[in-house]
């Protein structure tokens, strides 16, 4: 059975190469910055890795999608233009960003799939995401005011709440 269909397998080849590039530039970091960057991935120096690689997977889904498109050079363009692909892409340095320093959760193929349903973040008022995603999510969430819920009960009390409260 495979697990990932093409639009999901078309952001994981994406992610990947962001992910490798990620990896490239760890370890060319000099050994201390390497062991800040490791222990959760913040500051300045991931800001910009993250902004690097989203305009890296957004422009490798644009060759591959709209070949003729001219390549996007703002990040801040993504957010405004495409803000499920914008979700989408922070959802996944942020379980990225999970997934470094010790106590790391390793990424699961089925984190993929959960990121490629995030696109549709900006447009509902409520999202189901399974516990794990639902932390990785709400904040993004937050941001254009929908509300990620971790499990169906959670979902019908939510929709119970505002429906019942209007």
């Amino acid at each position: 059975m495979e697990w990932l269909r093409k639009p999901a397998q078309q952001f994981l080849a994406s992610c990947q190469h962001a992910l490798d590039d990620l990896n490239n530039q760890m370890i060319q970091l000099p050994k201390a910055e390497r062991a800040e960057a490791m222990m959760g991935g913040r500051g300045e120096r991931w800001t910009k890795l993250k902004r690097s690689g989203m305009l890296d997977i957004v422009n490798r889904l644009l060759k591959s999608l709209l070949p003729e498109a001219p390549l996007c050079e703002d990040a801040s363009l993504i957010e405004r233009y495409c803000p499920g692909l914008f979700v989408c892409i922070s959802a996944f340095y942020a379980s990225l960003q999970k997934s470094l320093g010790e106590n790391g959760r390793e990424l699961k193929a089925s984190d993929f799939v959960d990121l490629i349903h995030a696109l549709y973040i900006p447009y509902v008022s409520y999202f189901r995401a399974d516990r794990y995603m639902s932390g990785v999510l709400q904040p993004l969430a937050k941001d254009v005011g929908t509300e990620v819920v971790a499990s169906p009960a959670a979902s019908i009390d939510a929709l119970k709440y505002e429906y019942l409260m209007v």
